[in-house]
């Protein structure tokens, strides 16, 4: 994996990432496409993207957490999880029951 000119490619945050990716393509398959979702920026300090990510096999949300301590960006926190189609289900039964009262 190349870097971005951002992105420490050493920093321990960067390196668990790239792990957790490893593991996802092994389990879930190939890599077929992403949909940013939200993005919210703190400033110039803290910014956060949720993304749609889809493989061949499952599809995940994935959130990265990136914090500027004014010397670089750093990876802050970075996790995925498969929950979103049950969120979007329980949004639903919610925007229904509130049309039938």
């Amino acid at each position: 994996m190349g870097g971005n000119g951002i992105i420490d490619m050493k920093d321990s945050g960067t390196i668990l990432m790239q792990n957790k990716f490893r593991l996802l393509n092994e389990t879930s398959g190939k890599f077929v496409s992403e949909k940013l979702l939200r993005k919210r920026n703190l400033g110039n300090d803290l910014a956060v993207y949720i993304y749609f990510v889809k493989y061949d096999k499952k599809f995940y949300r994935f959130t990265f957490t990136f914090y500027n301590n004014d010397s670089d960006v750093k990876i802050y926190k970075f996790s995925f999880d498969d929950t979103i189609d049950s969120e979007m289900v329980e949004s639903l039964r919610l925007y229904l029951d509130q049309q039938q009262n």
